[in-house]
C-alpha cells in the first residue's frame, strides 16, 4: 500500500487503447462494418496501440451490433501481432457461465494470451428481449460470477456446484486458460469498487454517463470502500491478519484542499 515513487511514475510508459461499440449505421451492411473494424484493429496494432476493446451488446442495432466480441477477436488475432483484446463486458446473466468460461479460455489460447475481459449485468432494457426475468438479474449475475471464476481458476481440475440456477457435477473446462487473465468490472456503485478491490480487478467507468452522475463516487475520498477492499485482500491466517491490521494504511487526499494529515484506515472495524 506504499505510494509509488514519482520516479517510477515518470518511467512508466503511457499506453493508449481504443474502445468501440461497433455501431451499425444506416446504409452499411454488417459485413462492411465488421471488415472496417478488423482493418481498424490491424492498423491500431501497426501503430502500437495497447488494447482494442469492444462492447458485448444484444438486440439493439442503433446502439451496437457487437453480440460476440470473442468471434471478432479470434479473427483479429490472425491479422495482428501485439495488440491485446478486451471485451467490455461479458454480460453474465445471459450466459451459461461454464460455457462462457470455456470460450474465454479458448480465446486466451487462440490469441496467444492477449485476451482480457470485463464482467457486468448489462443494460436494463435487455432482459425482456433475452427472456430473462429482470428480478433475477442480480442473483443470476452473482451466481454466474462465482461459477465463471471457479472454472477459470480451477487449473483444469473438475469441480461441482449447486446453486439456484445451475447444478454442475464434476465438470471442468477444456482447454484451461494459458495463464492468469486480466479482468475488469464496470459500474458506478460502491459494491462494484469493493468487488474490484478485493479481486484485484480493473474498473471501467461507463463512458456515456455525464460527470455529474458519477461525481459522488469519483470526487469523494472513498474511505469506507477502500477499507472494505483492503480487508478483503487480507490473508486468512489469523496471526498474519492481526499483524497487518496493526499497519497504518492511508487513503491519500484526492484534492489539494483536503487535509494533508489524513487518518489511517481502521481495519479492525
Amino acid at each position: 500500500m506504499n505510494p509509488v515513487p514519482d520516479a517510477t511514475l515518470r518511467e512508466a510508459p503511457l499506453k493508449f487503447s481504443i474502445y468501440s461499440e461497433l455501431q451499425w449505421w444506416p446504409g452499411k451492411e454488417p459485413a462492411q462494418v465488421y471488415a472496417e473494424v478488423l482493418d481498424q484493429i490491424e492498423n491500431a496494432d501497426r501503430l502500437g496501440f495497447d488494447t482494442y476493446s469492444a462492447i458485448e451488446h444484444f438486440f439493439f442495432p442503433k446502439f451496437s451490433s457487437s453480440p460476440d466480441p470473442l468471434a471478432l477477436f479470434a479473427a483479429a488475432a490472425q491479422r495482428t501481432k501485439q495488440i491485446r483484446f478486451r471485451t467490455l463486458v461479458h454480460v453474465l446473466p445471459y450466459h451459461n457461465p461454464m460455457v462462457l468460461a470455456s470460450r474465454i479460455a479458448f480465446a486466451d489460447v487462440l490469441t496467444g494470451g492477449r485476451y482480457e475481459f470485463g464482467v457486468g449485468r448489462g443494460h436494463g432494457w435487455i432482459p425482456w428481449r433475452a427472456g430473462v426475468d429482470y428480478a433475477e438479474m442480480v442473483a443470476r449475475y452473482d451466481e454466474s460470477l462465482e461459477i465463471l471464476f471457479t472454472a477459470l481458476e480451477s487449473g483444469g481440475e473438475p469441480f461441482s456446484y449447486s446453486g439456484t440456477f445451475y447444478d454442475i457435477h464434476d465438470a471442468r473446462i477444456v482447454p484451461p486458460p494459458s495463464g492468469k487473465l486480466r479482468v475488469f468490472t464496470g459500474g458506478t456503485s460502491d459494491k462494484t469498487y469493493i468487488l474490484a478491490g478485493t479481486k484485484g480487478w480493473g474498473v471501467v467507468v461507463p463512458p456515456l454517463l455525464p460527470y455529474e452522475a458519477l461525481r459522488e463516487q469519483l470526487d469523494r475520498r472513498p474511505t469506507e470502500v477502500l477499507r472494505t477492499a483492503v480487508k478483503g485482500m487480507l490473508p486468512k491466517n489469523k496471526l498474519a491478519r492481526q499483524q497487518i491490521t496493526k499497519l497504518k494504511i492511508y487513503a491519500g487526499p484526492q484534492h489539494p484542499h483536503e487535509s494533508q494529515n489524513p487518518q489511517p484506515l481502521d481495519l479492525e472495524q
